[in-house]
């Protein structure tokens, strides 16, 4: 055999083989000594305030001390009003009122008669009984205005003057 020749490229790598089982405890070793102290270090930033605590329990009632003197204000501007209440039970009747004055007296029979002569015969001239509607239309303003003097309107007035109209 000859001499041995240079040594070849290495070779590509094989794959990772499978992991073994586990191999059993080793028998424990010795405690050390302990070490000396280190030197303390520098002191730290304050923490953070805690929660308040409970109150204590509730200390005895003193004695009441004396009155000021009054003090000086001025009074406070108006409150607003109120809403309104609701509305209260009527009233009773009061008592009756003084009497008035007395009224102008009225016209009498005859001077109805002698007014309503005069508007008929102011109206219609000299007055028959023969009814148009001119004689008609007169007839109905003097009584209106008879109504007016004698202060008010009912069924018997203008029954009367329609029979004093037929004299």
């Amino acid at each position: 055999m000859g001499p041995k020749g240079d040594r070849g490229f290495a070779g590509q790598q094989g794959r990772k083989g499978e992991r073994g089982d586990k191999g059993e405890r080793g028998v424990p070793g010795i405690i050390g000594v302990p070490g000396i102290r280190g030197a303390d270090g520098n002191l730290g930033p304050p923490g953070p305030v805690g929660p308040i605590g409970p109150n204590g329990p509730e200390g005895l009632q003193g004695q009441k001390g004396e009155r000021g003197p009054p003090g000086e204000g001025l009074p406070g501007p108006r409150g607003t009003s109120g809403i309104q209440g609701e509305r209260g039970d009527p009233g009773e009747v009061g008592k009756d009122g003084i009497k008035g004055d007395r009224g102008v007296p009225g016209m009498t029979e005859d001077q109805i008669r002698t007014f309503v002569q005069q508007e008929m015969s102011e109206h219609c001239g000299e007055y028959s009984s023969d009814f148009s509607l001119k004689t008609l239309g007169a007839l109905a303003r003097t009584l209106e205005m008879v109504q007016i003097q004698i202060g008010g309107y009912s069924d018997s007035s203008n029954l009367f003057l329609l029979q004093m109209y037929q004299l």
